[in-house]
């Protein structure tokens, strides 16, 4: 990168969107709003000038949002193909953004479907696709959908599959296996996407998935004479394993470790009826593996997973494992916090919908970059900060944290670099705090920008 530029000029350097002074502007945009992920539009510009440019792009018709994701999107795969990596995930998940605190915005939907509200809840959702590896290190967004609840009094058993909203879940799918290429790419989901269409989709595609139940389906079991529902089947299998798991402090409570049973089985499936104006095709039968993770306990925290999968468990070890790669599955709503309390995309200001998605379609990515600077610090810590910052910024962090006026010759490594971030942010570095969260980072990115570009003024450094 040039001196003066951030990750952005690279992220987007194939950005199109009509000439090159758009593509000029875009970039501008980009970083500033990069290096004030917590600012507003205003707020991160140098000048109302700079403003004015920035609303007068998330206004023009020839950006979209689609172009935006597509860049992110193909550095994303460039990133799972050059990862050496043998298995990685892609989590799915929705989250709503709130604007009912900005009622000048046009076009907004309600968040709550249901009639009967004096002032309704408005705003958007957001369908989010992250890539990690098993190691937990975030790749980017495979896919991102920016969708309001559809009006409509057709009742939702009366339509097909391809005009409900739980389509996006499909949808997403087919995403990630088109962008995976040859690398074996899971696709984990909450209990939301229990739907049957989700996974015949994934036999048709060949794509993996592990899915967290939510019905309780008539199943049979490996002998097709034996059926039950699938709750009762598998409470009725042999308990293949015991595992011991750290349950976290919740509720002002404390930590304790969970004994949780292990088991799973073979399940086959029949195809949930529908109604003849809601089927676009005759629905196979399927089989799934079930795995079944259960605290036996009378405690109403008992924990408990049954898990749904088209992936070969032969033993418990393999049971185990999917259980493991479940648990990736909470790194989306931390990333969603960052976009939501990072970034503070629900005080945007814009006044359009369409002006709005293409916002988010900007800062999603820039969260999913702060998203990233949290974790590459625990899996690549010894590697140098020049993969994560360029020469500028990481000499007015070393100079600022170290209260020194030459920073050192040879760059410091990903964890000190990351470290001296969260400092800006209010870490405090002692030996019981562990490592840095996502809150001091976001902050001290903030205030890392500010250094960096003193640190250009001050050293006669140009931009390029």
């Amino acid at each position: 990168m040039k001196q003066g530029e951030n990750w952005c000029y690279t992220e987007f350097s194939s950005v199109k969107i009509g000439d090159n002074r758009l593509n000029k502007r875009f970039l501008k945009v980009a970083s500033s709003l990069m290096n004030n992920p917590t600012s507003s539009i205003v707020e991160s510009s140098d000048a109302w000038s700079e403003a004015k440019a920035a609303y007068r792009l998330f206004d023009n018709e020839k950006l979209s949002d689609d172009h935006i994701k597509e860049l992110h999107q193909h550095k994303t795969a460039e990133r799972l193909r050059l990862s050496n990596e043998d298995v990685f995930f892609a989590i799915q998940d929705t989250t709503k953004l709130n604007y009912t605190h900005h009622p000048q915005k046009k076009n907004m939907g309600r968040l709550h479907k249901s009639p009967g509200y004096d002032k309704p809840v408005t705003g958007c959702l957001l369908h989010n696709t992250l890539l990690m590896t098993e190691s937990g290190l975030p790749l980017g967004l495979l896919d991102q959908k920016t969708y309001q609840h559809a009006d409509t009094k057709k009742k939702n058993k009366q339509r097909p599959i391809t005009e409900k909203e739980s389509y996006r879940w499909v949808e997403s799918l087919e995403k990630t296996k088109s962008l995976s290429g040859d690398k074996t790419v899971v696709t984990i989901c909450d209990r939301e996407s229990d739907i049957y269409e989700f996974f015949v989709r994934a036999n048709q595609i060949d794509a993996p998935i592990l899915v967290r139940a939510a019905w309780d389906r008539i199943v049979f079991g490996s002998k097709h004479t034996d059926h039950d529902k699938l709750w009762s089947y598998m409470q009725k299998q042999e308990k293949a394993a015991v595992i011991n798991v750290e349950v976290p402090a919740q509720r002002n409570g404390i930590k304790r470790n969970a004994e949780l049973e292990v088991r799973f089985a073979e399940l086959e499936f029949n195809p949930p009826q529908r109604s003849l104006k809601a089927q676009m095709e005759k629905l196979p039968k399927i089989n799934l593996n079930a795995i079944w993770f259960y605290e036996n306990t009378e405690s109403d925290e008992k924990l408990e997973w049954m898990l749904l999968t088209n992936i070969d468990i032969k033993n418990s070890e393999d049971a185990i494992k999917v259980g493991q790669w479940y648990t990736l599955r909470w790194q989306i709503e931390c990333y969603h916090r960052v976009l939501k309390s990072g970034c503070n995309v629900e005080n945007c200001r814009l006044e359009n919908y369409d002006r709005l998605k293409r916002y988010l379609a900007l800062k999603s990515i820039i969260a999913y970059r702060l998203f990233y600077l949290t974790h590459v610090n625990r899996v690549d810590p010894e590697e140098s900060c020049e993969n994560i910052l360029s020469d500028h910024e990481w000499k007015a962090l070393y100079c600022k944290v170290n209260k020194v006026s030459k920073p050192i010759k040879k760059p410091p490594t990903i964890r000190e670099a990351t470290r001296m971030i969260a400092k800006l942010g209010g870490f405090l570095g002692r030996k019981s705090d562990g490592e840095p969260g996502m809150t001091t980072i976001w902050r001290g990115w903030n205030k890392l920008a500010e250094l960096s570009e003193l640190w250009l003024v001050m050293t006669s450094e140009t931009y390029g």
